[in-house]
This record gives C-alpha cells, structure tokens and sequence, in this order.
C-alpha cells in the first residue's frame, strides 16, 4: 500500500473459453447453498445438506483444487462434519465427520483450499493440495471451546471411496497456560498461493480474543518444503480495538492468488494493514470486516471491504488508498470476487435481508433475492459466500529469472496445472506515475485489467519464455514511446495459468496470477 512505483513482468496464460461463472452462498438456518450464475445474476439451483432442527447449522465454504479437479468439489462445513458436493451436478455425495480424527467435537467456522505443492519426498517430488480448515473445540468435558485448526489432505476427501484425510491437527492456536475464558474464536482462515523462504505454504488463521478491549488476531501456520515437515503456528499480529467495540463474527486476512499482499481489516479502527509489504490504509469513519482482493498484481489491486457499521462495500485502490462506497443489503457478513485475476464483480452476503448484493466493475449493484418473498427477513440467513473459480486456483510454480545486457529469460515449473500455455505482461506498482509504460487504474478506467500484452510475446509454451532486447510499451492513448524503456534492474515476476481443462469460471477468460517470488 503506497509503495514505490516499479515494472513489473507477469506472465499470463492463453485464454480459452470457460463456463458461466457461478457463486455459492451457504445458509446456515435452512442448511443449503444457493447456486447463482455470475451472468444472469440469479439462483440456478439449491444445493441441500443435512436437514433437521437439531442439526448444526452450516458455514464456511471451499472448492477443490487437486489438479484435474479444480473447483468439481465443494467443501461446506456443518457442525463437526465436512459436506463434500459435487459441483456439476449439484448434489451431496459425501460427509466426513472429523470429531473421530481429532478426538475433539469441532465446530466449523471457515475452511479454505490451497494450491498445489511438490514437496520433497524420499523418492522424490510428492504433489499435495490441502484443506485447512479452523474452528471450535472444547478441549474437555466443561472446557470452554477454544480456537482450532486441522489441515487435511484433499485427495483423500474427494477419491472414492475416501481415504483418511487428516494431516495434521491444531496443538491449540493460543498457550495452554492461558484461561479458556481468554483463549477467543476462531473467525476466519486464508491460504497463501505463494511459497516463501523457509515457509513452502502458509496460511493465516483468524480469531477473535476477548477483554477489556476485544483483539483481533492473526496467526500465521506453515509447512517447510518436506512432505514430512510439521505443519507449525508462528507469530501472531495483534488490533486491539477501542473500547465497547466487538470485533466481526468472521474476518480473515484478504490474500490474493498470486502474490504476498496480506490485506489485515482491523475493525473498527478504520484500518487495512498489509502484512506483507507492510503499510496501510486509513478509511475513518469504518468498521471493517469481510475483505478480499482482486486483480493482477502489485499496484493493481483492489481491496473489496465491508464497512459493517454503515453497510456498504468499499473498494479500495491498494497503491493510493483512494476509495469509493457502494450500498449492500441488511447484515452484509462475507464477501467473494468472481475473478483471480481481472478486476471482476464483488458478491456479498446479506444475512437479515435473505439477499446477495453484486457490485460490478463500473461500480453499479444489485441485490439478489435468495428465496421468495417476504423480503427482508432472515429465512436461509447465508453466512458464507465463494466464487467457483477455474484451473489456475490450484497451480503453482517455481520461478526463475537469468538476465543478460539485452534482456532476459524466465524458466518456471509448474505444478498443479495440466495443458498450460502462458504469455508475458507487463505493469506496474502504481497506476498513476506518469512514467510508469502500463500505467492504468481500474478505478478510473472501467474494463482496465491493469496489465498489457507486450508486443509479440503471446502464445508463448510454458517452461521457458525469452525477453529479447528492451522493452518497448504503449501508453494508452498517447502513442508510442519515443524509445525503449530499460529492463529494470529487480523486477518482480509473475506467472500465470489457465488449464485447458477444467472446472468453473478461469476468471473471466483472463488467467490468473499465481508464485510471485523475487529474483
């Protein structure tokens, strides 16, 4: 958030045609999910799970990502039980009670797929995609319910007949020695799509800790690059909120497909604090809960977040803080965008008003009824909301970067995605310096993706793509540039992929991004 302006090269998978786009919507009283269709912007379909009053309600929302079958699974929690719906035909295929595996009774709150990883193993590359999944548990008999985290493996959830898929299961977020009264709830998980340093995959867990003053947290898990490295809970971030304020019922950290932004909402306080370039944004007067980021990368970002207090969605243009407010319906709980890596449309859930709100690119809303009249009253009470998105959710990469005097060459491999081709882009950090060759800003420019083609680099096979001399870029609409503009010196790079095939909408036929990693 305001950072420095710097090029940025992005490499981009060839389009091909997908689905219509759908978004999935958990009730949690009438214990279903509302399918709708992103182009008609209605309910195609009802999706029931286990039905009965004294059943726990349902919450928190998922898509597979096992390559091959990304996003033809959907993962919904209900009470200590794991929902597995097949996506095409809309219809519970399984149910995986996890209080066996973990000796405790769970409660559900959020769980979230992560891309693919070829970890190392003892006769070589061993491919995982996982599901980490948060939320309550009595330690004991008369012991309040605390955080708690599991991580399963998602193949053995999805094959028939299932596996058991348990990897690894909490330890307790917070010190034992800690009073349970202290100990929080849990409210929210988000995957990592990027490996970093020692951590090969990350992923942050959110809760709520009471007091004097509430806090919202956020503590990082991580596995190493072994396929036998523990999965282990590392430093905590802390937003003590101001007195007499409740922190969301679900917030998490926003992280975007690609890259390490790691958009915080912290509350009442106004604030969206990155954790991973550090900075952030003042938005007073807010309440901020629900967020997520959409769009291609460094300085092209918007933050969709839901101020709860006034009711509205804000986006947020990430390198300038710049925002503007769009209306929602009554008790708006959680967000989703319907693209990895185009600026798409923002869909929210609208608990007491039974509704969905969509906020399109060019800022205009609708709301979307979820059930029959009478409106406004809570009857499916939708508490989750996900994007059904296509092949490039589950991949990643390994990248590297050799340059010469007059250019360079990528090389990358790529896991988790089958029949890939890519092509390399460009852009830049921020939009809105004058001397940046990509310069666009999708808050000012509808339709903007804030990346260009670089001349004659389409269509380019996957597993290594050369930059041949200086770069030459069109800023639009003031023609060419009077000369090459330098390859710069540490650039960022970017992949980007879109399986031929695969399940779900690929983002609006952009691709995704996906590994950003430093040279």
């Amino acid at each position: 958030m305001k950072m420095g302006a710097r090029v940025v090269l992005l490499l981009l998978a060839a389009a091909s045609a997908a689905p219509a786009g759908e978004v999935w919507v958990v009730g949690s009283v009438r214990r279903s999910v509302k399918v709708l269709d992103t182009q008609s912007e209605s309910v195609i379909a009802t999706v029931p799970l286990f039905q009965g009053p004294q059943l726990p309600e349902a919450r928190g929302i998922t898509f597979s990502t096992v390559d091959g079958l990304v996003g033809a699974f959907a993962f919904i929690g209900q009470g200590s039980t794991l929902q597995v719906v097949d996506s095409d035909a809309k219809t519970l295929i399984r149910s995986v009670d996890l209080e066996a595996s973990l000796s405790v009774r769970m409660t559900i709150v959020d769980l979230e797929s992560s891309p693919n990883r070829a970890f190392g193993g003892t006769v070589g590359p061993e491919v995982r995609a996982y599901l980490v999944v948060v939320g309550n548990a009595a330690r004991d008999m008369g012991s309040l319910p605390e955080p708690f985290w599991a991580v399963l493996d998602q193949r053995a959830l999805v094959e028939s007949p299932p596996s058991v898929p348990l990897v690894a299961a909490s330890g307790f977020l917070h010190d034992s020695t800690v009073p349970n009264s202290d100990r929080g709830q849990a409210a929210g998980v988000s995957v990592m799509g990027s490996p970093f340093g020692a951590s090969f995959l990350r992923a942050w867990v959110s809760t709520r800790v009471p007091g004097a003053a509430e806090t919202m947290r956020a503590t990082l898990l991580a596995k190493g690059p072994s396929i036998d490295a523990p999965w282990r809970a590392g430093p905590s971030t802390d937003r003590v909120l101001p007195l007499g304020r409740s922190a969301p019922e679900g917030f998490s950290v926003a992280v975007p497909q690609d890259g390490e932004a790691q958009v915080f909402p912290a509350g009442a306080t106004g604030t969206l604090v990155d954790l991973g370039h550090g900075g952030s944004c003042e938005l007073p007067p807010a309440n901020l809960g629900p967020v997520a980021v959409r769009g291609p990368g460094a300085g092209g970002y918007e933050i969709v977040v839901i101020d709860l207090d006034a009711e509205e969605l804000l986006r947020v243009n990430e390198s300038t803080c710049a925002f503007q407010r769009r209306p929602l319906g009554s008790g708006p709980i959680d967000v989703t965008v319907d693209a990895l890596f185009e600026h798409g449309s923002a869909w929210v859930a609208n608990r007491d008003s039974d509704s969905v709100t969509v906020v399109r690119l060019d800022g205009t809303t609708a709301e979307i009824p979820l059930g029959p009249p009478p409106a406004g009253s809570c009857l499916e009470c939708p508490v989750s909301i996900e994007a059904r998105l296509g092949a490039g959710r589950g991949c990643t990469t390994s990248l590297r970067l050799s340059k010469t005097l007059t250019g360079a060459a990528l090389a990358w491999d790529a896991v988790g995605c089958t029949d890939a081709t890519f092509s390399v882009f460009c852009q830049c950090d921020r939009r809105l310096d004058l001397d940046c060759t990509c310069a666009c800003d999708p808050l000012e420019t509808p339709g903007c993706f804030g990346s260009l083609p670089i001349a004659g680099q389409t269509g380019v096979e996957f597993g290594l793509a050369g930059l041949d001399g200086a770069l030459t870029r069109q800023l639009p609409g003031l023609g060419p540039n009077p000369g090459p503009m330098p390859y710069p010196p540490e650039p960022v790079i970017q992949l980007g992929v879109n399986a031929s095939q695969g399940h779900g909408n690929d983002g609006g036929g952009g691709g995704t991004w996906i590994g950003t990693k430093p040279p």
